[in-house]
């Protein structure tokens, strides 16, 4: 529902957190925008550049979607492409949504794109982690780096605990968490990974620190979001609420009023957001005489983000 919110003017404008209002949207706009599609809206001004002038040679560090947009867009428009990925498949952080069973339509789009990039005639190097060192030795014209984005970790004493997990690192191993589940950060992704873990039958609890949940999400998404968390039993929550210390058996919060509990936890799992690899970006500087870093290496954003940086950075090339 990107598209719609988008051009409805419903991105990141909620002001509640229960789905009760609905006439909160005085204005809308014409944007148009699709969260997979870079030419939806932008046809115009997207699709009427040219074939590239020059054949180039374009190696691009990272297979996850910036990295596959970016691959296909430089290989439509006529480059050499060489593309490193350090997994044995593509798709990047998306993998987690082929465990989440409201996320089918991203695995399916992950899918996709792994075909697409498959049977466009560029050189993969899968299971192959890009290096400076290696893609100086392709010589390559251009360098597009797309080594995406790490988890946040809070400065919390007991954050080093065995029992203390990542978001991303928890979907398909779910079995290493304890029946009671405390999720540190109610974003989108900490609410979605609550939904996700109340299925396989853990009971969740969300902190969050700010007076809403998932304040960070598009409207209609957020909307049926937390319409699942208020029907859902297993999930429970408290905004103004920060974690200030994990234990071996439970999480030390402090509510807006400096009041301190424990909530029981027999595991932690922390959504306090991405950072971008800044550094592991920036050794590619200079390796070629176009250096051009998308997605969540560039700026943490969403896949609409991810796609459309890719997509651009080889229509300048």
């Amino acid at each position: 529902m990107h598209c719609l919110d988008v051009a409805l003017g419903k991105r990141n404008t909620s002001t509640h957190n229960l789905m009760n209002q609905w006439d909160e949207f005085p204005k809308s706009t014409r944007r148009a925008e699709c969260s997979v599609n870079p030419l939806f809206g932008n046809g115009r001004c997207r699709k009427n550049l040219p074939p590239a002038a020059e054949k180039k040679k374009v190696v691009v560090g990272g297979g996850g979607p910036a990295g596959l947009s970016a691959a296909l867009s430089a290989r439509a428009r006529g480059h050499e492409v060489v593309l490193f990925e350090k997994e044995r498949e593509f798709g990047g952080q998306l993998h987690y949504a082929k465990h989440v069973w409201f996320k089918r339509d991203i695995e399916r789009y992950r899918a996709h794109l792994e075909i697409q990039v498959r049977n466009a005639g560029i050189d993969l190097r899968i299971g192959v982690t890009a290096t400076p060192e290696l893609v100086s030795c392709e010589q390559p014209d251009a360098a597009i780096v797309a080594v995406g984005a790490e988890p946040i970790i809070p400065n919390i004493p007991g954050v080093g605990l065995p029992h203390v997990f990542s978001a991303i690192d928890i979907f398909g191993q779910e079995e290493k968490l304890g029946q009671k589940v405390v999720v540190i950060g109610g974003g989108m992704v900490g609410c979605e990974t609550a939904l996700h873990l109340a299925s396989k039958g853990h009971a969740v609890e969300i902190v969050e620190m700010l007076d809403l949940l998932a304040p960070d999400g598009i409207y209609t998404e957020r909307l049926h979001t937390m319409h699942y968390i208020e029907e859902n039993k297993d999930v429970s929550y408290c905004t103004r609420t920060k974690g200030v210390e994990i234990n071996d058996n439970a999480v030390v919060v402090e509510d807006s009023e400096g009041r301190r509990r424990q909530i029981e936890a027999d595991s932690v799992v922390l959504s306090a957001g991405m950072k971008s690899l800044a550094a592991e970006r920036d050794r590619f500087s200079g390796l070629a005489f176009d250096v051009i870093p998308v997605g969540d290496c560039r700026k943490v954003g969403m896949i609409c983000d991810t796609t459309a940086t890719g997509y651009d950075a080889a229509l300048v090339l």
